[in-house]
């Protein structure tokens, strides 16, 4: 029976690298690699980014930046085996990745309606992701792996976020409606791959 997982990270200022977590594992576990790849997993991941959340450093950056992304993680997407690429049965897969995120950029005067020429600019960024990790079956140690993110700089998508989340008081805030949003960088959409 295939295992279902769901995993939710809330991450502010901790983010808990994958690789690293195999890696430990895989020290302990010659066999983790075969494991692998014959046990099926899938889960979803949520990742939020806002030091609002967080009790180390609550707010200190008056909301510049703010960010959310949901993944779903599998090992049983066979079409992106990276063995197959390079020499066979080298590689075997940790985890893949299919996701969706928006990164918002603001600046400190959010209640300015014009360009504040000594401030931030408007930004967002909204995408969709694809990554895996692969680790070396021979010597059971390097893991491999990548994201690419395919999206629109300057989508509307950050902008009505930011201002349900401020118009709404959610979270608690009290900070003012954005009302730069016109001026944002690439305001419209542009295509942007990272």
């Amino acid at each position: 029976m295939k295992a279902f997982t769901i995993i939710i990270i809330v991450s502010t200022l901790l983010h808990v690298s994958l690789s690293s977590f195999a890696q430990q594992k895989i020290s302990n576990q010659s066999k983790l690699p075969a494991q692998l790849a014959k046990k099926a997993f899938y889960g979803i991941r949520l990742f939020t980014e806002n030091d609002y959340l967080s009790f180390f450093s609550p707010n200190t950056d008056d909301n510049y930046t703010g960010g959310v992304k949901v993944e779903f993680l599998t090992n049983n997407f066979r079409f992106l085996r990276l063995g197959k690429l390079f020499k066979t049965n080298k590689w075997d897969i940790v985890s893949q990745t299919i996701g969706y995120g928006v990164t918002v950029f603001t600046p400190n005067d959010i209640a300015n309606d014009k360009i504040v020429r000594n401030d931030r600019p408007y930004a967002s960024y909204e995408f969709l992701n694809i990554g895996s990790y692969f680790i070396d079956t021979i010597s059971n140690k390097n893991i491999v792996g990548y994201e690419l993110l395919i999206g629109s700089i300057g989508s509307q998508r950050g902008r009505n976020l930011q201002t349900t989340i401020h118009k709404n008081h959610f979270l608690g805030t009290q900070r003012p409606v954005p009302m730069g949003w016109d001026y944002q960088v690439a305001n419209g959409g542009s295509l942007a791959i990272i």
